[in-house]
């Protein structure tokens, strides 16, 4: 796939291709004495499911203003739930595949209909079932198959209260905190959700946002860098840059700007003015 708004403008879309060289690693010298060895780590203590099961939860930012719950647990190491924000009793914002490690957990950013959630109290519900769709062997063999070494408590939950050998699953609703946007998360956003108008080709079908995805097309030779930044410019103007590799050509940006107070957003240089654009059909 290839836009060009003019032989100026044109994004190098070839595809990059990296080669990658052999390098030889020395082997243990045959003289190395057992006394030098490094010592060896002390052995984990093998884990036994608590008398009282935790989940501690918090909400953070990522620098673009997307929402992370985060947080502790003494579920099992491996375990997999669900997170999802929940407008009423239907999940909005939603990461299937959130895993317990080292004692702790973190979804992916999680977003409002692709804008960042305001701040505010929000329902976040926590979900586990217990089965080889779900969990490893590793896990079932600490939990049990559907959960039957779990106590039923506040967070896990019987699937069937009128049977003696009801599954378990963990469900748990907590109300999370959603820390206020930076004026960088806000400006970023801006400039995200912005439908612009180039001069000779008319407005563009969809968002920079939505532009930028298509420009990194499989294919394209365009694809992610560093992502996005922004940067104050002052009296609440901001330059808005979108980091990406530009095919053979390497690391390039996009720049635009952006005034918080008219909500005005600007293409600054040629790839942003590329990105700001893309036809109808």
């Amino acid at each position: 796939m290839r836009f060009v708004l003019n032989s100026q403008l044109t994004l190098p879309l070839a595809i990059l291709i990296v080669c990658s060289g052999c390098t030889n690693s020395p082997s243990p010298s045959p003289s190395t004495s057992a006394s030098s060895a490094a010592p060896s780590a002390p052995a984990q203590r093998p884990y036994s499911l608590p008398t009282e099961l935790r989940l501690d939860a918090q909400a953070q930012r990522t620098g673009e203003g997307a929402v992370l719950v985060v947080g502790t647990t003494n579920f099992p190491d491996g375990m997999k739930m669900w997170i999802e924000v929940m407008e009423g009793s239907r999940p909005e914002a939603t990461d299937s595949n959130v895993i317990i490690r080292n004692g702790r957990f973190a979804s992916v950013g999680l977003t409002q209909k692709d804008r960042p959630y305001p701040p505010g109290k929000y329902n976040v519900r926590f979900t586990a079932y217990f089965n080889g769709a779900w969990q490893s062997r590793d896990v079932l063999s600490i939990v049990g198959e559907g959960g039957k070494n779990l106590r039923a408590g506040q967070l896990v939950k019987l699937t069937d209260r009128d049977v003696v050998d009801s599954d378990k699953i963990v469900q748990h609703v907590a109300l999370l905190q959603f820390p206020p946007l930076s004026e960088d998360a806000v400006a970023i956003a801006t400039v995200k959700h912005a439908i612009l108008t180039v001069p000779g080709i008319g407005r563009s079908a969809t968002n920079i946002e939505e532009n930028v995805k298509l420009f990194m097309s499989p294919g394209t030779g365009v694809r992610p860098g560093k992502g996005w930044s922004a940067k104050s410019q002052g009296n609440r103007v901001y330059l808005v840059s979108c980091n990406f590799i530009n095919g053979t050509s390497g690391e390039d940006e996009a720049v635009w700007s952006v005034d918080l107070k008219s909500k005005s957003v600007k293409y600054v240089n040629k790839n942003a003015k590329l990105f700001s654009w893309t036809p109808k059909d």
